[in-house]
């Protein structure tokens, strides 16, 4: 089936949106999927974690986001490696 031009999208779950936001912070969103395959970055992992984060956060779509970000900001400053799986554990740990 095709879509019309002009046509609305479906609006994105928000473990989706999470996750894309995710991979805009640490610089991998929009790469070849080669880059993908090569690094062994799975969106469905992501998507897992993701979802245990958004379950933290009470479903506060906002919150986890911002948990997210300042993960990310965190990182950048200790120059040390991090992942979806590092934010749900630092955040069950309450360091964020």
């Amino acid at each position: 089936m095709q879509k019309r031009p002009g046509e609305l999208k479906r609006p994105k779950n928000p473990v989706h949106e999470l996750v894309d936001f995710y991979y805009e912070c640490k610089d991998i969103a929009n790469k070849p999927k080669l880059f993908y395959l090569k690094n062994d970055i799975s969106y469905s992992r992501s998507c897992r974690s993701m979802k245990k984060l958004l379950e933290l956060c009470g479903g506060d779509e906002g919150q986890a986001m911002k948990i997210v970000y300042d993960a990310s900001r965190l990182a950048k400053y200790l120059q040390c490696s991090w992942t979806a799986e590092t934010i749900v554990k630092w955040k069950k740990q309450e360091k964020i």
